[in-house]
Parts: C-alpha cells; structure tokens; sequence
C-alpha cells in the first residue's frame, strides 16, 4: 500500500500526516512543490490548498486534518471508544490553539515585541495541557490510554516545531508535556525519521518572521 503526499518543502501543516506515515511505518512518496509551480498545480487540487493525499482506497484527500484522521484511524491512532475519542478531540483543539497563537504572530511584523508579550499565553495553554494529561486514568503520559494517539502526535509536532524553538525555558516548566515529547521522539521510526533527510528543514516559508531557516527549526 503506498500514498503520495504532496505539499510545499517545508514541515507547515503536512509534518502530523508524515509523523503518521512514519510511525505506522507505511511506504509513501513526497512530492515538494517548489512555490513557484504553485499557479499551474492549484486548479488539480479539490480546495485550492495543499495538502493532499493521494490513497490506494479512497482517492485524493485534501485539507490536513481530515488526511490526519483518515490516516490516524486507518494506522489505530484512534482510539474506537467514544469517551476515548472525546479526549483525544479537546487535545487536538487545545494544540490548535497553541498553534495558531503561535502562527499569528510570527505573521506579523511586530514578531519580536509580541512573541514576549506572548509568552504567558504559551505558559498558561501548556498548564492547561499538563493538567490534561495527569488525568489520563492509566498515568501514561498520553492523552488517553497507554498509546500513542493522534493527539500525542500532533502535540509532538507543535511542541517540536512551535514551542521549543521560540519558548524553550517556558517548556521546561512543564514535565509531562516535556515527557510526552520525548515518548514519542523516541518511537522506533519517529526516532529515524527525525534524523533523516526526509524531514524538511525548515517549518515555516521565507515570507514567515521566524521558524524558516534550519538554525532556528533544530
């Protein structure tokens, strides 16, 4: 079974779909797609957007969340009791909204001003987090159960990509947020994929105040 993912040469809002890939272990192709062909490839895709998943069963799946979920169930990164995967939907919405804080300002030309006005924002959302996780009942570390879900991952790809880099003394703070991290940095193929060269270097485009050059997304 092989999927061809395609998005722009950068982490941005394809990295939880290729964490997905490479945890399940599943064979796919990345195809970048260098700004500048932008123009001619839009009219192929279903929305307008990248990205999109071409699949082996359903055909091409556009908008990133939606590629995630499919992906998440079809790998068992989904729990199948609803309580379960109430718990694993506010961990999704509540990374969200750490992630878009965070996109939000580095947007913006007053980036260095607001990411320190920003920052108690970031340590309140990360308590609210920490909180969550010691309430999983099984005292995992995950956010429910004692696996990996898809919340686990896509917290991984905001705290790797988002928080460390521009709030890493705020993350500190926060052991089981910081050892949520590190459990699934250290999942077998997560672990290689990381290191890897399959990993694009950078998370953020150019036009981006921060989080686009591979000194700043280590």
């Amino acid at each position: 079974m092989s999927f061809k993912l395609t998005y722009f040469p950068i982490r941005g809002r394809a990295e939880l779909l290729r964490l997905i890939l490479e945890a399940s272990g599943s064979n796919y192709e990345y195809e970048p797609l260098h700004p500048s062909d932008w123009g001619t490839f839009k009219p192929q895709t279903p929305f307008g957007q990248l990205p999109i998943l071409s699949t082996p069963d359903i055909g091409t799946i556009p908008q990133s969340m939606a590629i995630a979920r499919y992906l998440a169930k079809k790998f068992n990164f989904y729990p199948t009791d609803l309580k379960e995967q109430v718990r694993v939907e506010v961990a999704l919405e509540a990374i969200r909204d750490i992630a878009d804080g965070i996109l939000q300002i580095v947007a913006d030309d007053d980036f260095q001003k607001l990411k320190v006005s920003h920052a108690k924002k970031v340590e309140a959302q990360l308590q609210y987090l920490e909180k969550f996780l010691s309430e999983n009942s099984t005292a995992s570390g995950y956010v429910v159960g004692d696996k990996p879900t898809l919340a686990d991952l896509q917290a991984f790809n905001i705290l790797d990509n988002f928080v460390k880099p521009l709030y890493p003394e705020i993350l500190k703070g926060f052991p089981g947020v910081v050892a949520l991290k590190a459990k699934i940095a250290s999942i077998p193929n997560i672990q290689e994929y990381l290191k890897s060269e399959r990993r694009p270097a950078v998370t953020l485009p150019g036009f981006a105040k921060a989080l686009n050059t591979p000194e700043e997304c280590q």
